[in-house]
């Protein structure tokens, strides 16, 4: 069988192949996620890390890019740059997209099925052009690796699910491995053609994993070739491509690093305990496990019976490679093994073998990993992600072999059955690997978010535009655990359908606006109330589901102190208080009290003064106002009926002390480190409590009269 002469062209074929593949990938999208009319109003997914995504979208479509925004965090305004986002590239699509609409539901929609494109792309480039694969196979191996069970899993990380730069990271690991690696094409140290370039700002531009994991393996393949070839081009090439991404990913993270120098260093945010990156390590065995959502339902419940009986099953489950890539990383193993003799490999199949037992001994539990994060910092937790590059390899070493067998073919017969086997290959792998129901049903999605924006556009109808709204519980932002029956993120909700509401969620915990809440959180409820009416809040959002009681004691305070219950979501999740404002969104936010303990009978309030009482001996306690450690003055305005001596005491140490008499308010003032959210102050006196008199039963000790607290400098280095 001869091939026709016109699809011998150089750009018939290629151009076939490649419209062919966007095709492919385009009906089987359309298949599995049909209706498709829902991708116009309602987002994939809509819970957890799928309303991050959103916010991100939405962010970027407001602001211009991901940095800040003055909705969120309100009397504040939320500043994101303590939780880097490198991945320009996608924020750059966002602001894109931007321009045609402002629909989030759509451009979410849009990124994640256009990723599947993406990766088609990128994948059938590479397997063509890097791995030599004819161009039948090529597009099976595209079209398996597009449709990985991790692709579908991943849908709300959306950003992981969008893995195009995983085939270019494996294309410079096979040209570092080259005869002529990059930086050294002409036999001698040069600039590098430009297509490297591109490559590697495309890894260091649309996730930090994949950077990370890619600068992990090109360092390896040009270390283990250099050894393995006694010629130090590789490893030098090797250096060089790592040096350029590496270099590039600083660029990208340079606004973050900017801010983490002048402001110090958040430790609240993205801290990783060491004992993580053991918990979400790469398992070997979930590698070759089918998915424990595969249509087979005897296949699918070996994986769950696995999942039930194991230790630290969690987003690892979505390590599967599908059973045709498990053949392959299971051929690359026997090939490392034997040292390739047994399989005649080409040498293509031992540069994917060798990066995949890389990827294997630097992620799995106790592995190179590890030793990363004790030796420098636990950053990189989640390492069972490089299960995605492993299977890259793995499809690609498969057809490696496939393709050599086709050569026992008759040259006549050989490209037919390449097209047959290419056919069946990937009717097998679709059917192994997609999942019958990839995503959330929209009859579940549907009515939650239809209720969400209904709920928010009476709530914005009420208000004035730029009206403040103060949300309770408080949820520390971002990566929070759930709160009750409330998914992480949940918080979110108001603001994604909001068009000119300020919202009090979404300031970094850590900083100055996340500790106002955190300690405004704390205060009896009618200080709550009287602090949130001066910081310009003209409404309370109640979710009901992040309490133990449905809102009931949250609620029964708000009545007793004049709150009526103004609006109700549709699915009765979410209540909505109106409060009058006595400030206004630019008004400064007040500076909060401290937190009143045992021996204090309350605050109380006359014209534009509050003061405390004691019963004697007393507790306060300070919060910081940003990043710890600080190191405050704190000055106590003190009253007293009777003659008394005072101790203040901090961890056992007196601070400062005074001898009060009748009359005026004294002031005692002391320096302190804070180093921790809540430090405890204690007040002791020498005289007993006094009879209030005047109709008053209660017996009063100390009064507190004022409390200023004022940072004086870094208490340490950022």
């Amino acid at each position: 069988m001869t091939t026709p002469r016109f699809l011998q062209s150089p750009v018939v074929r290629p151009a076939l192949a490649v419209g062919a593949t966007l095709a492919m990938c385009t009906a089987v999208l359309a298949w599995l996620y049909r209706p498709l009319t829902d991708w116009l109003t309602l987002p994939l997914t809509y819970t957890g890390d799928g309303l991050w995504s959103l916010f991100v979208i939405k962010t970027v479509l407001q602001t211009g890019w991901y940095a800040s925004n003055p909705q969120l965090g309100a009397p504040f305004e939320a500043n994101f740059l303590d939780f880097a986002k490198p991945e320009v590239l996608h924020l750059a699509f966002y602001r894109f997209a931007g321009l045609f609409t402002q629909n989030i539901a759509l451009i979410h929609n849009l990124f994640f099925g256009l990723g599947f494109h993406f990766v088609a792309l990128s994948a059938l480039a590479v397997l063509r052009r890097g791995f030599g694969l004819s161009w039948p196979l090529a597009m099976a191996g595209a079209l398996l690796f597009t449709f990985l069970p991790f692709h579908f899993i991943r849908l709300e990380h959306l950003f992981l699910a969008s893995y195009y730069a995983v085939p270019i990271a494996a294309w410079l690991v096979l040209r570092v491995s080259s005869e002529r690696p990059p930086f050294h094409e002409s036999g001698r140290l040069g600039t590098g053609r430009w297509t490297v370039w591109v490559a590697c700002a495309v890894l260091a531009s649309t996730s930090i994993y994949y950077a990370f994991f890619g600068l992990c393996l090109i360092f390896a393949a040009g270390l283990l070739e250099s050894l393995r070839s006694r010629a130090w081009k590789h490893l030098l090439s090797g250096g060089l491509v790592c040096a350029l991404v590496g270099s590039l990913v600083l660029i990208n993270l340079a606004p973050s690093l900017w801010h983490r120098h002048t402001e110090g260093r958040n430790t609240e945010v993205a801290a990783r305990p060491m004992h993580e990156v053991e918990v979400y390590a790469l398992r070997p065995l979930q590698l070759v496990l089918p998915s424990n959502q595969h249509r087979s339902p005897t296949l699918a419940g070996w994986t769950r019976a696995y999942e039930a009986g194991a230790t630290f099953v969690n987003e690892n489950r979505t390590s599967t490679l599908g059973l045709l890539g498990s053949v392959g990383f299971l051929l690359m193993l026997l090939a490392l093994l034997s040292g390739h003799r047994s399989l005649h490999t080409p040498p293509t199949f031992g540069v994917a073998a060798r990066a995949s037992a890389v990827a294997v001994l630097l992620a799995v539990a106790g592995g190179g990993g590890t030793l990363i994060a004790l030796v420098f910092e636990p950053q990189f937790r989640a390492l069972n992600r490089i299960s995605v590059v492993i299977a890259f390899f793995s499809i690609a070493a498969l057809l490696l072999l496939v393709q050599r067998g086709a050569q026992k073919v008759p040259a006549v017969w050989r490209q037919g059955t390449l097209v047959i086997v290419a056919t069946l290959l990937f009717s097998f792998g679709l059917w192994d690997q997609a999942p019958a129901h990839p995503r959330p049903s929209s009859d579940r999605i549907g009515p939650q978010y239809a209720s969400d924006r209904a709920f928010v556009q009476r709530i914005e109808q009420a208000l004035p535009p730029g009206s403040g709204v103060l949300q309770l519980p408080y949820v520390a932002f971002p990566e929070a655990p759930p709160l009750h029956k409330a998914e992480p993120y949940s918080s979110l909700r108001g603001f994604l359908h909001s068009q000119h509401l300020r919202w009090s969620h979404g300031g970094v915990r850590g900083r100055e606006g996340d500790l106002w809440h955190r300690t405004l959180a704390k205060q009896p409820t009618p200080e709550l109330l009287r602090l949130a009416a001066a910081s310009g809040f003209s409404g309370l959002w109640l979710d009901r589901r992040a309490t133990p009681d449905h809102g009931e004691q949250l609620e029964r305070g708000w009545r007793a102190h004049g709150l009526h219950l103004t609006l109700t979501s549709d699915d009765g999740s979410l209540a909505f208080y109106a409060l009058k404002a006595t400030g206004t969104p630019s008004t400064p936010p007040p500076r909060l009290p401290p937190l009143l303990g045992k021996g204090f009978h309350g605050w109380e309030h006359g014209d534009e003064a509050h003061w405390a009482w004691t019963s004697g001996d007393a507790q306060l306690t300070l919060s910081p106002t940003a990043a710890l450690p600080q190191r405050m003055r704190v000055v106590l305005g003190l009253r007293t009926l009777v003659p008394r001596g005072v101790r203040v005491i901090i961890g056992g140490t007196t601070v400062a002390s005074a001898q009060l008499v009748p009359g005026d308010t004294q002031e005692l003032a002391f320096e302190h480190v804070l180093t921790t959210p809540n430090t405890t102050v204690q007040l002791l006196t020498d005289a007993p409590a006094q009879a209030a008199g005047g109709g008053d039963p209660r017996v009063l000790a100390l009064a507190l009269m004022s409390f200023e607290m004022t940072e004086l400098e870094r208490a340490g280095p950022p």
